[in-house]
């Protein structure tokens, strides 16, 4: 009986996602009359989400005023993303604005996988009426893929 080697790799990150597509979470969505508003991730945790469409594809890198994209409390990434495509995911510092910057962090995984798209997996959510606001992604440069 012939058997092939098993690969451990990190699962769900980027073979286990589910993309968002919500337009309003782009950081230039500022309207705080639409049902629903504001808007929470605290079902987000502990699973992997790709931001995608026309809301944006990355969470945004730096601090914006709150009641933007869709949510009361902004959340961003400051810290760096990974540049080497790898279903290994990079523990990063997301924090949430509220009347300033640096409010509440968060902990979240993130990876580069293969085709240049990254995948969130947030591991905590403290603060109520809180979301990812995301952008469009301008990086093209060439990216390796170490697995």
């Amino acid at each position: 009986m012939c058997t092939k080697p098993f690969k451990n790799i990190s699962l769900g990150s980027c073979d286990g996602y589910t993309n968002i597509t919500e337009p309003w979470r782009n950081q230039a969505f500022t309207s705080t009359s639409f049902p629903g508003f504001p808007r929470d991730d605290a079902k987000l945790v502990n699973n992997w989400w790709r931001f995608t469409g026309i809301g944006g594809d990355r969470v945004i890198p730096s601090c914006i005023a709150s009641n933007r994209g869709g949510t009361a409390r902004t959340v961003y990434i400051p810290s760096t993303y990974p540049t080497t495509e790898s279903e290994t995911p990079t523990r990063v510092s997301a924090y949430g604005s509220w009347n300033g910057c640096y409010n509440t962090q968060f902990a979240v995984n993130v990876a580069l996988c293969p085709g240049g798209f990254y995948v969130y997996k947030p591991l905590s959510h403290t603060s109520a009426n809180t979301g990812y606001v995301t952008c469009e992604l301008f990086n093209t440069q060439l990216r390796t893929r170490s697995i």
